[in-house]
């Protein structure tokens, strides 16, 4: 039990569900034509998110071994090497699922994962991370949208909702969201005036 919740908190497993709302709100707006490669898509973009965040605390073990004593790799809980090992798996699991839909959800897949490892590997030496946040939940969403255009056997019968219209729309939309309320989150522990201006991206 102390090893599962190890790996639960390294995966900020309370996040997921918004995760899979984000990928069932792009396969619906990318047209919902078959459920059939949902559970792959769900599976996929989960494993993404989990090995992100495994890769996060490996890269961010000096600075929590100072600052974050209560991270488990600061606690001596399970080692970075484990943790870096951990993370490329899922991310090899989860784009092996996506590409398995099709190769449009996968080439879409690729897209996001080099967003979640550049956050990763710059969040901690420059300002404008929050951006390379909201990049990555945005491109939650054409890749569920290509999912939701595919039929019963893969093909892809509304290419033009991927690329256009709603679900760039809407992945625009939480991808302000996901920057504004990151700009402050990292200024809430920082000393002096906290600039609310980031604010204006969730509105």
């Amino acid at each position: 039990m102390p090893r599962l919740r190890t790996l639960l908190v390294l995966s900020r497993a309370s996040n997921l569900p918004t995760v899979w709302s984000n990928c069932l709100a792009g396969w619906w707006l990318g047209g919902h034509a078959s459920t059939r490669n949902l559970p792959l898509l769900f599976l996929g973009v989960t494993l993404l998110y989990v090995g992100g965040m495994y890769l996060n605390d490996a890269f961010d073990a000096n600075f929590d071994r100072q600052h974050r004593k209560e991270r488990p790799i600061a606690r001596g809980e399970i080692s970075a090497g484990a943790v870096s090992k951990l993370g490329m798996l899922w991310m090899a699991v989860g784009m092996a699922s996506l590409f398995w839909i099709g190769n449009l959800t996968g080439l879409l897949g690729v897209a996001l994962v080099f967003c979640i490892l550049l956050y990763d590997f710059m969040h901690k030496l420059v300002t404008f991370s929050p951006l390379l946040m909201g990049a990555c939940r945005f491109f939650v969403y054409p890749v569920a949208a290509s999912v939701g255009g595919m039929g019963e056997f893969g093909q892809v019968i509304t290419y033009n909702k991927v690329g256009n219209g709603w679900p760039v729309w809407c992945g625009l939309a939480l991808a302000l969201y996901v920057i504004g309320l990151s700009f402050i989150a990292r200024r809430e522990s920082a000393r002096g005036p906290i600039r609310y201006w980031p604010l204006i991206f969730p509105r």
